[in-house]
């Protein structure tokens, strides 16, 4: 195992001047071992530059055989090594001599010369065998084995291992060595006793194990989840039937605002993966139906892909009926600060649960009142007849849905008035549609009111010395303004589908 190399090495550079020096494995290694350094090059120039840095006779050989990738070239160049090693034993044709006589003969084989050595001097080939021992050309390789204690004493003074110079993170040793890993058996190693066991003091008291489901906690429906709206005396509340949950849940909110008495419980915690629990706030529903509210049923029939929840109570066939969750809408920056650092979403919840019939989604239209509208005409006024603009197939199929729900909750009606203006869908922010009715040929001939309005000007100058202001907004505000019967045909408007005032 050998140090990592320097971030200043360039492989690339070193790749394509890298030549075969000694076998063709060697240089094979050593091609590999660049090569997976080198990005952005293709398998072709890999090929290529194998190819470039084989030995003159051998790359001749090999390039005659037109190999398609890399290893079939490596494969090639080993076979005519091992041809041309073959081809350069020595023949015995002189009888044995003595090992010391000296055999100098030429080999045609491949060294771990550089190209920049000069070519050794070429003595005529002798018949003489070989010495039995041959002279080995390098030294061997000195191991130094560093104690601890010496280790230590260099790490204190911040010097390199295997030199003096101080060690850092740029710091390039100039005596790098090999490292020498020993493998020993592992039937030599001794074996550690088995740590004695401890008991673990456990509590008297019988611990209840509560199982609360991950959709519970969130208040998000899913498989085996029912979902709807029910009411505690005359609360509003969101209930979670959760066949995966223990026991029965409740808000601790809700308790207090209807004034339940709360007995105090082991609170709950999650186990982590380092061991350790973490105490949760449960969230989601205000109230949690488990498998305990379940068993209190006796036979019931669940459909989850309906939603329905069927069983028998006092003698009558009851069907729950759940709700679909709604898309998830998007929320402003200023409304999630507003949230974290003041409890005004808390103070408009508690509201919202006292006067629950104030924000219900309005339906139908209001009562009628003092101060209906009415839509007065100038004397000899015609009726108002406009063109339907033209819009996109892609809304059409909005403003019929839009009509079908106004035709629902009783805001609007089919109808035979001579009047008609025209519609058209205006893009809110949110992505939704509004639905407008052009009427300013019907304002053209309607007398205006007399009553002076006022101006931004003044109205800002009417809320001087004020401390508490209020901000109403009215949902499809002009369905919630009443007017007078004998004007609503004077307000009808024309679909590519209908007449409707």
């Amino acid at each position: 195992m050998d140090f990592g190399p320097s971030a200043y090495e360039c492989p690339r550079a070193a790749l394509f001047k890298l030549t075969q020096t000694g076998t063709v494995a060697d240089y094979y290694l050593e091609f590999n071992a660049l090569a997976n350094r080198v990005y952005g090059v293709s398998t072709e120039a890999f090929l290529d530059c194998f190819l470039s840095g084989l030995q003159i006779d051998m790359r001749r050989d090999v390039l005659a055989l037109s190999p398609a990738n890399l290893p079939k070239a490596f494969a090639l160049a080993k076979l005519f090594e091992e041809k041309y090693t073959a081809q350069t034993k020595p023949k015995f044709t002189s009888p044995y001599k003595s090992p010391s006589t000296q055999n100098n003969y030429q080999t045609k084989n491949y060294t771990n010369t550089p190209r920049s050595d000069p070519n050794p001097t070429q003595q005529p080939q002798k018949t003489q065998l070989p010495p039995l021992l041959p002279t080995p050309n390098q030294k061997p390789m000195a191991i130094k084995n560093i104690s601890p204690a010496e280790m230590q004493i260099r790490r204190e003074k911040g010097l390199c291992y295997f030199c003096d110079e101080r060690f850092s993170h740029t710091h390039r040793c100039p005596n790098r060595r090999m490292m020498m890993l020993q493998l020993t058996d592992d039937e030599a190693e001794p074996v550690e006793p088995d740590p004695p066991e401890i008991e673990e003091q456990r509590e008297t008291g019988e611990t209840v194990q509560h199982h609360l489901s991950l959709n519970a906690m969130k208040g998000n429906t899913g498989m085996g989840i029912i979902k709807f709206t029910g009411t505690i005396g005359n609360i509003e509340v969101q209930v979670l039937v959760d066949g995966g949950s223990s026991d029965t849940y409740l808000q601790p909110r809700i308790a207090q605002f209807l004034k339940v008495p709360i007995e105090p419980t082991p609170s709950f915690q999650v186990l982590v993966g380092n061991g350790q629990s973490l105490t949760v706030e449960v969230a989601g529903a205000d109230l949690i139906l488990g498998s305990s509210w379940l068993a209190t049923l006796g036979p019931h029939i669940a459909d989850y892909a309906a939603l329905t929840l069927k069983f028998y109570q006092n003698g009558q066939f009851i069907t729950l009926k759940g709700e679909k969750q709604a898309e998830p809408q998007h929320s402003q920056l200023h409304q999630l600060r507003r949230m974290q650092h003041t409890k005004a979403i808390a103070e408009c919840f508690t509201i919202q649960m006292v006067m629950p019939t104030v924000f219900e989604t309005p339906t139908g239209l209001p009562p009628p009142r003092s101060h209906d509208h009415e839509i007065p005409l100038q004397a000899g006024t015609m009726p108002v007849k406009v063109k339907p603009y033209r819009y996109l197939h892609s809304q059409k199929e909005q403003i019929e849905k839009m009509v079908h729900e106004m035709l629902e909750q009783g805001i609007i009606k089919p109808s035979n008035s001579p009047f008609s203006s025209p519609i058209i869908l205006v893009k809110k922010k949110d992505g939704s549609w509004r639905f407008c009715t052009d009427y300013r040929a019907l304002n053209n001939v309607t007398i205006k009111d007399s009553f002076p309005m006022p101006t931004v000007d003044e109205l800002l100058d009417e809320l001087h010395g004020a401390q508490y202001f209020l901000k109403l907004d009215l949902r499809s505000g002009y369905h919630q303004i009443l007017i007078k019967p004998e004007d609503r045909y004077k307000t009808a408007f024309r679909t590519h589908h209908g007449h409707y005032e």
